[in-house]
Parts: C-alpha cells; structure tokens; sequence
C-alpha cells in the first residue's frame, strides 16, 4: 500500500482504540456486527465526527473482517448486512472571480504570500496537493516553445504532463524558477 492509505489506516486504527478504550473492551473480528455499528456510530457522533468519516470506517472495518474471514477467521452472521451509507456532499470550488480576487490580494507576511503562490499553482494546474507539492523546476520541459510540467502522480502512478499557465509562469518569474 502507499504511504497515504498506511496513514489513513493508522487514523481508523486510533479511532477504534478511542472507542474501545471508551467502552472499556477490546472487540474482535467476530464481534463486528450490526450493535457494534451502532454503537460506534453513536461513539463517533458524539465526538461529532462527519457522518461521511464514520462511513468510511465502518467500511475499512468491515473490509478488515472480510480479509480476516477470507484467512480462517470466525466473523459474525451479521457482517454482511453491515451497510455504511455515504452522504452526497456538495463539491466545494473556488470560482474564476474567488481566484481572482486571491490572485489581487495585499497579503503579508511573506509566508503567506508564498502560500497564496502555491494555491494559485494548485488552481492553475488542478492537481492535488500530494503531487503540486513536489513540484521542482527540474519538471519543466518545453516542447515547441511551451512550457511543461511533466511528474508522476503520487497516488496513482500516472505520468502527467501539464502545460504551465501564464499565472504559473509569472509566479516561477517572480520566484526566480523556484
């Protein structure tokens, strides 16, 4: 697995121990069923966690008990009807003015300046974070006079080759590249 899915299972993990260590028991892979769902449920919601993150955790523990009842293990009658819904959430998006109006802000300190830069490279390149991030100059190539960005992307593998905007480029002009 990637570096990114380890540290997402870490983070369901931590959350199980919360609250095993809430309830005073451990659970084992048998006792996953339909009163650990709700019970957990209940945990997480109290903690006011998102209604789409206990979903997600409740579907990686039922993963877990699958891979286990695939190994030998004994698991509950009830696994299978264990069924997390994901809640429809909206896509959230900055439009062409909201950039703008980031691209024309007085900001200071310096940092802040430079962090504002590195949104307007994400916005300008519609990458996520994982690869915009490791950005270096090194990946630009010019191909007939057009500046490139050629990397691969961290969570899928892909080579990508992206043309540098106007805005990236007066960005890299101003940072002298970097």
């Amino acid at each position: 697995i990637g570096s990114s899915t380890y540290k997402r299972n870490n983070v369901y993990k931590h959350l199980v121990e919360r609250f095993e260590k809430a309830n005073e028991r451990t659970y084992f892979i048998k006792d996953v069923n339909a009163d650990f769902k709700l019970q957990f449920e209940a945990y997480c919601l109290a903690k006011n966690y998102a209604h789409n993150t206990i979903a997600r955790t409740v579907k990686f523990i039922k993963t877990l008990c699958y891979h286990a009842r695939n190994n030998g293990i004994d698991t509950h009658f009830q696994l299978d009807a264990i069924a997390p819904k994901l809640e429809k959430t909206d896509k959230v998006f900055l439009n062409l003015d909201e950039i703008k109006k980031i691209e024309d802000s007085n900001i200071e300190p310096e940092y802040l300046v430079n962090a504002r830069d590195w949104l307007l490279i994400s916005c300008e390149t519609g990458q996520r974070v994982s690869d915009f991030l490791r950005f270096t100059k090194e990946m630009i190539r010019y191909e007939n006079g057009k500046p490139l960005i050629e990397f691969t992307q961290v969570k899928t593998g892909k080579i990508m080759t992206v043309p540098l905007s106007k805005k990236v480029l007066e960005i890299l002009k101003k940072r002298k590249g970097n």
